[in-house]
């Protein structure tokens, strides 16, 4: 009777000592919650007040991407950044009839190095984040604090003596890092954290890779392969970027996987079976333009890796849901068939595209109510000829838009690529795989002004001529 009545009361004092426990966890969690959100708004504070620095100054494009990231980073809470960019997509034609001038090369240098700033200091505040649920025995909080930050962090790990991860000058307590360190990958001799693109991967044992501050290239075959590349896509980089005003900011990633098991594995992992049917892709999301090499001559691996490299700057520069003619027609003045030369050291570009292919549009097009609105990625599914055709078409019709339709049309289509990007239109914060065109493709037709019968009877005279 004795030892029972001693059990139980045993039991009712162990049990309050697991709901104090309990109790003072919940405090400590409540307390890490509040100061995560301070943390997000004052993020997001500082995104929204760049972006209405950049719109004043007249950076629309780079102005439209703060502002989109202010929604992002604060997670929808800072009511003042959803209204701005609300404020900003009503804005009418009469404010973008006024053409403004490209940014030169030195306000672009200017915004990425405020960017970075910006960033950093996201970074650093992520740490003192995980530091501080790590403290209050939130373990748990603390892992998926910094794996937020490697995510989207691509430099090599650095781990101090006692085993702990060092980021932004501070100490990630070994109980943290440990799980992070042995899920690394390694390098060229350096241990690189599983980002998104390589978690993807899980059974890659090494790949090879270069890399500069704005460009990094990997291989599943060779460093030489990586080297070759990097001196090719870094060549092509400061043409995007005077055509369209705009950096990235983030480093661009190429990666060429020689097998298309791998290929297609990483397809599987990211849910996008579709392109399957294709040999290359860019991969907003996990921002690394991604071509399956294996089987592909050099001159084909070539113009494969500079058009899915043109599809990640100007995602990167932008998050405005383009037109698929548009898109393709953009990544294939870069990357298409005979539009550039490549001697190993010297990239030129803006070449004529294959007079074959063509040729073969002057008797053989979409017709244009078709074309401005087809999804190349379902055309690919069906018709490989005719995606070859749409390709083509896409590269011809930006072409003739750009050079040969006349100044007022040129005018117009550049103040629709303007309107798009400054508005990020179609985008949708923290959704980089929202596919829906429809904003801008409706856009284009109310900018350009002409009747699709027009348009098309100056197309097909302009093709005739060309």
């Amino acid at each position: 009777m004795a030892w029972t009545r001693l059990h139980f009361l045993a039991s009712i004092a162990l049990a309050g000592l697991g709901a104090a426990a309990r109790g003072q966890q919940d405090v400590a969690r409540r307390e890490f919650e509040k100061k995560r959100e301070e943390t997000v708004l004052r993020a997001g504070q500082r995104h929204l007040e760049y972006g209405v620095e950049l719109r004043k100054r007249g950076l629309t494009t780079q102005a439209a991407e703060q502002i989109l990231l202010a929604v992002e980073v604060s997670e929808g809470r800072n009511p003042g950044a959803t209204q701005v960019l609300s404020l900003m997509r009503a804005l009418d034609d009469k404010f973008w009839s006024k053409k403004a001038p490209k940014p030169t090369k030195a306000g672009i240098d200017a915004y990425a190095e405020k960017a970075a700033k910006l960033a950093r200091q996201a970074r650093k505040e992520r740490v003192d984040l995980a530091l501080l649920a790590h403290a209050r025995g939130l373990g748990g909080e603390a892992d998926r604090e910094i794996r937020r930050l490697l995510a989207s962090r691509d430099d090599p790990l650095e781990f101090d003596a006692s085993g702990s991860l060092l980021l932004e000058g501070e100490q990630i307590p070994p109980a943290v890092s440990g799980p992070i360190r042995e899920e690394a990958i390694e390098i060229n001799g350096r241990l690189y954290g599983r980002d998104l693109f390589l978690s993807r991967l899980p059974r890659l044992a090494s790949i090879f890779e270069k890399t500069t501050p704005e460009l990094r290239v990997r291989s599943t075959r060779s460093t030489e392969e990586a080297e070759a590349f990097r001196a090719l896509a870094s060549a092509l980089l400061p043409r995007l970027e005077t055509d369209i005003g705009a950096r990235p900011g983030r480093r661009l990633q190429l990666v060429l996987l020689g097998e298309r098991k791998t290929y297609e594995a990483y397809l599987d992992a990211a849910n996008l079976e579709g392109h399957k049917t294709v040999d290359g892709f860019a991969d907003r999301d996990a921002f690394v333009a991604l071509v399956c090499a294996e089987g592909m001559a050099e001159p084909t691996l070539q113009r494969v890796a500079l058009h899915e490299l043109a599809h990640l700057f100007e995602r990167g520069c932008s998050s405005a849901v383009m037109p698929g003619w548009y898109m393709e027609g953009f990544a294939e003045t870069y990357g298409g068939d005979g539009v550039f030369r490549w001697d190993g050291t010297r990239l030129e570009t803006g070449e004529d595209f294959d007079r074959g292919r063509i040729e073969e549009l002057r008797t053989n097009r979409f017709p244009l109510g078709e074309f401005l609105t087809a999804d190349p990625l379902e055309l690919w599914g069906r018709d490989r000829e005719a995606t070859l055709r749409f390709y083509a078409q896409s590269w011809a019709f930006l072409r003739y838009l750009r050079t040969g339709a006349g100044a007022e049309i040129a005018d117009r289509l550049g103040r629709w690529e303007a309107m798009c990007r400054g508005s990020a239109i179609g985008a949708e914060a923290g959704a980089p795989l929202k596919t829906d065109r429809a904003e801008a493709e409706a856009l284009f037709l109310r900018t350009i002004g002409e009747k699709l019968e027009d348009l098309e009877k100056g197309f097909g005279t302009w093709l005739e001529r060309f």
